[in-house]
């Protein structure tokens, strides 16, 4: 009585497996050469969700000697960079950020540039053998990378990836020893997936904006006391525990600085700075002799908006150079996160 269950399992796990479909690029085991580059063509069809460049990939050298950002990936002409959008990152295989046995903590891309790893093999760099070169989390090796909004459904794609070991002049490092540096593939291929893709569509122009959007992984909602804006300009964020302020520096041509909630030696002496607050919205209005800054600071449910609009009243050209900064009343922040992110280097 239990077979039939048995082969309705096995004919459902069959059934999952088919539903992604593999499109070599290139045979198992090929080496692009030193500082070369190279295109790949296929053509997506049939009824699928994704699109996903998988490689394995390793730089050939005589032992494990960490790793560097030696591929340059395009998807059509387009750079393939870590993240499709702001809260859609592309590796899903693993973190973008990884940990060596050193302890050191490094990114698997810089803009559209991906790490390879120094290695002789497909195994080295996972093992302790590796010394403090050892990856030992994640595999090193392999790459699933999403790139479905860069491909053209039932059209000819090209994927082009440039060894940029000439571009770096990576022998340099290695004087006096013999080294090749190709990059040699164990597989190279498209997959054909029914996983949705990590980019959902653009969002209608006439969508609300968000602040969570922007953020990789959205954080708490938190509990904002109070907001107030200062005669100085600064403002103040009171959380539970935590008092902050919000400061501003602008620049002025002559060399130094006007500033908005922090004592400023060089600012000019024309400077001025009012405040008005009316149907929960602060303004806050600093006045300079060739600009006006117009700063609008609302309480949202969950977070404070701030929004800048600068004003030239010079009736000419002027560069301006400016910064924010959030401090801590007391104390220091010991861990920042921008968009969501600990780690801002890997947002692009």
């Amino acid at each position: 009585m239990r077979t039939p269950l048995l082969i309705a399992l096995i004919m459902i796990a069959t059934a999952g497996l088919c539903l992604a479909q593999t499109i070599p690029l290139a045979e198992p085991g090929y080496e692009l050469p030193y500082g070369e580059a190279a295109e790949f063509t296929f053509t997506p069809t049939g009824d699928y969700s994704s699109v996903r460049l998988v490689y394995d990939v390793r730089m050939q050298f005589p032992s494990a000697a960490g790793s560097t950002y030696v591929m340059a990936w395009e998807v059509n002409g387009e750079p393939l960079y870590a993240a499709a959008s702001r809260t859609s990152v592309r590796l899903l295989n693993k973190p973008l950020t990884f940990t060596m046995a050193s302890g050191l903590e490094i990114g698997w891309a810089s803009g559209n540039t991906w790490r390879a790893v120094y290695s002789p093999d497909f195994e080295l760099v996972q093992g302790g053998a590796a010394g403090g070169m050892q990856v030992e989390q994640v595999d090193p090796y392999r790459f699933v990378i999403d790139i479905t909004d860069l491909v053209r459904r039932g059209e000819e794609n090209t994927i082009s990836l440039l060894h940029r070991g000439e571009v770096m002049n990576l022998r340099n490092a290695f004087a006096g020893q013999d080294v090749s540096l190709e990059l040699v593939f164990r597989e190279l291929s498209v997959e054909l997936s029914d996983e949705p893709p990590v980019a959902a569509p653009a969002p209608d122009a006439a969508e609300e904006f968000s602040a969570d959007r922007v953020m990789l992984q959205p954080p708490a909602s938190v509990e904002i006391g109070e907001v107030a804006s200062l005669t100085d300009g600064a403002i103040a964020i009171a959380l539970p525990g935590l008092d902050l302020r919000v400061t501003s520096r602008f620049s002025w041509e002559g060399g130094g600085f006007n500033a908005l909630g922090v004592e400023s030696a060089d600012a000019q002496p024309q400077w001025r700075v009012e405040s008005a607050e009316a149907g929960g919205v602060t303004t806050i209005i600093g006045t300079a002799p060739d600009y006006r800054v117009e700063r609008t600071v609302r309480l949202m449910a969950d977070h404070v908006a701030v929004t800048d609009r600068l004003v030239n009243t010079s009736g000419r050209d002027i560069g301006l150079a400016f910064d924010h900064r959030l401090e801590p009343l007391e104390g220091e922040i010991v861990d920042a996160y921008l968009g969501g992110n600990p780690d801002p280097a890997t947002m692009t």
